[in-house]
């Protein structure tokens, strides 16, 4: 394997390893959430208001985390298919392995400035075009298809045949 190669499978599988991280520290809050609300049920309302807190506490590190992977698996993506050097991800490594080691810690400062360095809302711009022809590729079928029941609703019927 080249050099380069390797050090994009590098990459890139640290990259998976943050995603699985996340995930699965994702899937363990909305256990939680699940647990809390449960109990919530079956509880004494003279809690309720600290138990929602703990739940709207808990909804926000699930919508930070699905920030997180998103940006994440884009870069994924991007560094599979050229579009990202692994050398621009590798400056990134630190703060991306900070956030997924210690997002649930008391002290902890979330950055979500971290992946403005790779410019992903500008790659995101530039794909819109395609989305959007993409998107009206799909439509194509649909409208030939009316159009062509149109058209042919308007011809005579065809004759019997004969057998």
């Amino acid at each position: 394997m080249d050099p380069k190669e390797k050090e994009k499978s590098e990459v890139a599988n640290f990259i998976q390893s943050m995603i699985e991280e996340l995930e699965r520290q994702d899937e363990s809050i909305e256990a939680q959430i699940d647990q809390i609300q449960s109990s919530m049920k079956k509880g004494k309302r003279s809690n309720n208001d600290s138990i929602k807190q703990q739940v709207s506490e808990l909804q926000e590190f699930t919508e930070s985390h699905k920030f997180h992977l998103e940006k994440l698996e884009n870069i994924l993506r991007l560094l599979e298919n050229g579009s990202i050097e692994p050398e621009q991800i590798k400056k990134l490594q630190e703060d991306i392995q900070y956030y997924v080691e210690s997002n649930q810690d008391d002290d902890f400062f979330e950055d979500d400035t971290i992946y403005d360095e790779l410019g992903l809302d500008e790659l995101d711009d530039a794909f819109i075009p395609l989305r959007q022809q993409l998107q009206h590729q799909h439509q194509r079928p649909y409208l030939y298809h009316h159009l062509l029941q149109l058209q042919t609703s308007k011809l005579p019927p065809l004759p019997a045949r004969q057998l």
